[in-house]
């Protein structure tokens, strides 16, 4: 028999879900799949919007959900906006986040 914690939905609903910096995402709204087929948690922020979490970035649950850190995937030849570090498709004059524009080296 495995002395492993099984998590029902109504366990991780409403609970707060915490970053790597200790600061308040939002709480447990709902649960769900991501497109992998993976559990995934379903935030509401502060400001009322929704952030998706799959199971794997997620560090630890307990009294609290706690987030691992998360590295942005940034696809090769992309050109790192300078003032906002939005990754732009390579070619862009413009950043796609904050229109600033883009200098080639």
């Amino acid at each position: 028999m495995s002395t492993r914690k099984i998590y029902k939905r109504e366990d991780i609903v409403g609970k707060q879900v915490i970053n790597q910096d200790g600061n308040i995402v939002g709480i447990v709204k709902d649960t769900g799949y991501d497109e992998s087929g993976r559990m995934a948690i379903i935030v509401s922020t502060k400001d009322n919007k929704e952030q998706y979490y799959s199971i794997t970035d997620i560090r630890g649950i307990g009294d609290v959900i706690v987030l691992r850190e998360i590295q942005p995937q940034i696809p090769p030849n992309s050109i790192i906006c300078p003032n906002c570090g939005y990754p732009n498709p390579a070619g862009s004059q413009y950043c796609i986040k904050c229109g600033t524009r883009l200098s080639y080296y």
